[in-house]
């Protein structure tokens, strides 16, 4: 998967100093997140936390919130359901406020339960055993692509990231 740095979209690169602990990082999260997907559970953020290995991670912490948001870019630049959507809050049962708000600077839509339920719906048919057997095509007519995607305002950054986990 190729990775973009936080600073390409918006967010203080200075988290992650390293390009190659980011990439792993990436990574490890990105294998943790399909593994999940091809099962069709969701995980909490601990154990997307836990999913990185090369690095030790909070649950509710800025770089937690990086590589989710590297997910969402990845893609929605790439034109797959959102991967980041099984990442769910163990009091809520769904994302926090920071996965809409991230997701919006890329698609437009009104009800934030639905839109997540439909990403999760189409990661869970993209990625699940039974559809790559199948050869099954992953229908996402809910988004409305937003044309030219949005940066994130740096003063909005610490607030962003606290309502990623909320």
């Amino acid at each position: 998967m190729a990775t973009s740095h936080p600073n390409d979209w918006g967010f203080d690169p200075s988290n992650w100093p390293d390009d190659d602990l980011w990439n792993e990082a990436t990574q490890q999260l990105r294998d943790a997140l399909e593994a999940a997907a091809a099962l069709r559970t969701t995980m909490s953020y601990s154990d997307a936390a836990k999913a990185v290995r090369c690095v030790e991670l909070d649950a509710v912490s800025v770089r937690l919130a990086h590589l989710l948001c590297q997910q969402i870019h990845h893609d929605a630049s790439n034109g797959l359901p959102l991967l980041s959507s099984i990442v769910i809050g163990q009091h809520r049962n769904q994302p926090g406020k920071g996965y809409f708000t991230f997701a919006r600077r890329y698609f437009k839509f009104r009800d934030d339960e639905v839109f997540w339920l439909s990403e999760l719906d189409a990661v869970f048919k993209k990625y699940s055993r039974r559809a790559r057997r199948s050869g099954a095509e992953t229908h996402m007519a809910h988004r409305v692509a937003v044309p030219t995607p949005q940066q994130q305002e740096p003063q909005d950054q610490a607030a962003f990231i606290a309502s990623f986990f909320e």
